[in-house]
């Protein structure tokens, strides 16, 4: 006798989308789990100035600028860096490659209108380009001389750092790149005054003193052990970046790449949660025209060897010019021939410039 089938019952639709539910929690939780740490890191980076105002030229810049040859005592070093600026600005070129990022760092003194920094433009005092070769997995950090004497488009000659003084972030830059060739892929700015809350907010860092910049700091700063290591608060960092007299213009800008790499090495071993706080704080200090993905996207790099330079590479004397004000300020005359060829050795690696139609900085 033959055995009798059933027909098996239909499976129930419910069930079979059951099987999904713990492949689509492990995809949530995997989600929030990569996607969590991303989203905050956006927020975080979302805090920074991107709309920075339009503001007025710094309060008596007219007083000071152009350089006036005639009262300085330097009337022929003064003509021949003229012309020398006139053919550098008839080299219309410019070093770009998509395999090389440049980023540049300001920071903005507003002199004695400290704290006033949505009243007018301050000085870009401390000028250092950061410069990223993704195929070379280098990264440089690049002091650029306040004092040098270069062409502001739209106004006259005069020291770098007036760029800033005359018309904010987006004329610092043109400066940059018409007077040393150098394309920029974005610019970041904070005034000296937030900059000290930016060290305080990282508990201070440590920075080795020389025994000139010991005696210069001593009082100031309280020193009592010498040349040696000091951890340092924001004021007493102040200090120690914007000393100037004791040596060189040289020095002056290590000292600037000496309190980058001591944040970078105090950012380094900070907690989770310190860090995150501090740059919660930190950020709305910063103004720059780069956006959250364009920051994101710089990671990769951040592991990659950091070496350091200045442009020029070779040493170049300062020579103090006495204003009508009474100031002295310090003045570096360049010779444009060798800047340009810093700049493709040191940063392009012997890669020819393209022609220059214009401002590239967005």
């Amino acid at each position: 006798m033959a055995t009798k089938r059933y027909a098996r019952p239909p499976r129930d639709p419910k069930r079979k989308k059951r099987k999904w539910v713990p492949a689509l929690i492990a995809g949530i939780f995997l989600l929030l789990l990569v996607g969590t740490p991303f989203l905050l890191l956006h927020l975080t980076l979302g805090q920074m100035d991107r709309h920075p105002e339009l503001l007025p030229s710094m309060d008596g810049v007219g007083e000071d600028a152009p350089l006036d040859p005639a009262v300085t005592g330097l009337v022929p070093e003064f003509q021949r860096a003229n012309k020398a600026l006139d053919q550098n600005a008839a080299e219309r070129i410019i070093y770009d490659d998509a395999d090389v990022i440049n980023i540049l760092l300001a920071g903005i003194d507003y002199g004695a209108e400290e704290g006033k920094a949505h009243e007018h433009w301050g000085r870009s005092d401390a000028m250092i380009l950061i410069s990223i070769h993704k195929v070379k997995k280098t990264i440089q950090m690049v002091s650029l001389s306040r004092a040098a004497y270069v062409t502001i488009p739209g106004f006259w000659n005069d020291r770098l750092n007036m760029g800033h003084a005359y018309g904010g972030p987006e004329l610092m830059v043109q400066t940059v790149e018409e007077n040393f060739k150098i394309k920029l892929d974005g610019w970041m700015t904070t005034g000296f005054d937030s900059f000290v809350r930016i060290i305080d907010l990282l508990g201070g860092v440590n920075i080795t003193v020389t025994q000139a910049e010991y005696d210069a700091l001593k009082e100031v700063n309280h020193l009592t052990e010498g040349a040696a290591a000091y951890d340092f608060s924001g004021a007493q960092t102040l200090q120690y970046v914007r000393l100037r007299h004791i040596d060189s213009d040289r020095a002056r800008t290590q000292r600037q790449r000496n309190v980058l790499n001591a944040i970078a090495a105090k950012a380094r071993t900070a907690q989770l949660a310190t860090l995150r706080k501090a740059l919660m704080e930190l950020f709305p200090l910063v103004q720059t025209n780069l956006g959250n993905m364009e920051l994101l996207s710089f990671i990769p790099y951040v592991l990659y060897p950091v070496t350091e330079t200045t442009i020029p590479a070779a040493g170049t004397p300062l020579s103090i010019v006495d204003l009508p004000t009474g100031v002295s300020v310090e003045v570096m005359f360049m010779d444009w021939p060798a800047v340009r060829e810093d700049v493709g050795n040191l940063l392009f690696y012997g890669i020819a410039p393209r022609p220059y139609i214009g401002n590239s900085s967005r």
